[in-house]
């Protein structure tokens, strides 16, 4: 059990959830019946004693550089650092096993106290930990009931400010007092306020995954939204778009890949060959639909950089890409609309709001020129194929003049550095069903 957890948790494994149940259930087993197998053997070994000893050190030291490393440095975990704190961690729980843990555990001072006094001294720092533990829990729960009311009050338009509406970076933005010191979903939760959809997610499968958002019949606008997971990050607006305009709208997404002839960088050939697999499987897709009133198409510019051949640039090779991949498309008569990229946060947005109490201030927003630094190449891509396709940018909803705020509209806008909450997106679908609208006239559809 333990083996096949190191093979089949990723980082896309929901957890802690039932997956958990394998190192949880297989470490249970081999400390019960251990003692009896070859494991002991095993146990016997100099540098397996020598970890075993300082294992849970090792655990406590190991885990807040985890964390903290990619804040600091501001990129993910790679190998380098990966080694650098396995070898750390080691180092540093060998010292303090060696000089603060067993001078504690084993001093004859601590061994002379009485049952009693220890008993009182665990209880009084159980309850610590439990107030504490309850005090963030309630605020949370705080934060998540006023989402929930709040999300009701968006609904029938009570709240005419909420998210998106506030239009930051319009000439005529909306303030709302209400909304002024609320930040929802709470910080703590915005991580997993994802809207995706397993029938509409490839993951990492050259399989084509297409659901269905609106009516199957009796439609007014038929149109496909394809790319990567900032295509499916807009799922809830896409929703709220075929609900309120009775459009029909097909959904598919796959992590890392987009609609690009160009060649992503990508962690293995494996992967390569999942995200052109899947490619090739769109475009037939959509070469099938002749249908459509259009596809939608967007994809996060920092995420999967394309591979630059020889004699060209990124911002050329980019270009190319969208412009060779759409091309299947309105060759078969389907138009495209490409959405610009939304602006990315920092690493520790998310975090920052965590410990924001009061009304929501510019501490923890990111400036605009930061924020929209990567080469989208939409706008160019749409130039070069002229009537056949058009841009929808909706920038000055995320994004004033000089900075794109954490909190919008009492939202917090990203759930990660480059995704956005749900619960943002959701207030999108005003504007964003009013642009594809105007880019569906544009184009004669």
């Amino acid at each position: 059990m333990l083996v096949t957890a190191l093979w089949t948790i990723s980082p896309t494994t929901p957890y802690p959830g039932t997956a958990a149940l394998l190192p949880v259930v297989g470490a249970g087993l081999v400390v019960l019946l251990g003692g009896s197998s070859g494991l002991t053997v095993l146990g016997r070994w100099a540098p397996v004693a020598a970890l075993g000893r300082i294992s849970y050190a090792v655990y406590l030291w190991h885990w807040p550089a985890v964390v903290l490393l990619p804040i600091v440095t501001g990129h993910p975990l790679g190998t380098r650092s990966k080694v650098a704190i396995l070898v750390g961690s080691i180092a540093l729980a060998a010292l303090t096993t060696r000089f603060v843990e067993e001078p504690l555990r084993f001093s004859a001072r601590v061994s002379a106290l009485r049952p009693r006094r220890v008993a009182l001294w665990g209880i009084a720092s159980t309850l610590l930990v439990v107030a504490l533990g309850a005090s963030t829990l309630g605020a949370l729960e705080v934060q998540q009931t006023q989402a929930a009311a709040y999300q009701r009050s968006l609904e029938t338009g009570d709240v005419p400010c909420f998210g998106a509406a506030a239009g930051v970076g319009t000439a005529d933005p909306c303030t709302d007092p209400r909304l002024a010191d609320v930040r929802v979903p709470a910080p703590a939760a915005a991580g997993t306020d994802d809207a995706n959809r397993p029938a509409c997610w490839s993951n990492t499968t050259p399989d084509l995954a297409v659901c269905r958002l609106g009516p199957a019949t009796g439609y007014t606008r038929h149109i496909a939204a394809i790319g990567d997971s900032h295509n499916n990050a807009l799922i809830s607006a896409y929703a709220a778009i075929a609900r309120e305009r009775n459009w029909r709208i097909d959904v598919a997404g796959h992590i890392g890949c987009y609609l690009t002839t160009a060649e992503q960088q990508a962690p293995s050939d494996a992967y390569t060959a999942s995200c052109n697999g899947w490619k090739q499987a769109a475009l037939a897709w959509v070469r099938d639909h002749p249908d459509l009133d259009a596809l939608v198409v967007t994809h996060a510019a920092t995420k999967s950089p394309v591979i630059v051949p020889a004699g060209s640039t990124n911002d050329a090779t980019v270009v190319d890409g969208l412009v060779g991949a759409w091309r299947n498309a309105t060759d078969a008569g389907v138009p495209v609309i490409a959405i610009r990229d939304n602006p990315v946060a920092g690493n520790d947005t998310l975090d920052c709001l965590g410990r924001m109490t009061g009304p929501t201030t510019d501490v923890c927003d990111s400036p605009r020129a930061a924020a929209l630094a990567a080469f989208d190449g939409s706008a160019e891509a749409v130039a070069r194929l002229g009537h056949r396709a058009a841009l929808v940018d909706l920038t000055d909803r995320y994004c004033t003049a000089t900075t794109c705020p954490a909190v919008v509209g009492g939202v917090v806008v990203h759930r990660d550095p480059t995704h956005l909450t749900a619960t943002f997106a959701r207030t999108l679908a005003p504007s964003l069903g009013s642009a594809l609208a105007d880019a569906l006239r544009t184009l004669g559809r």
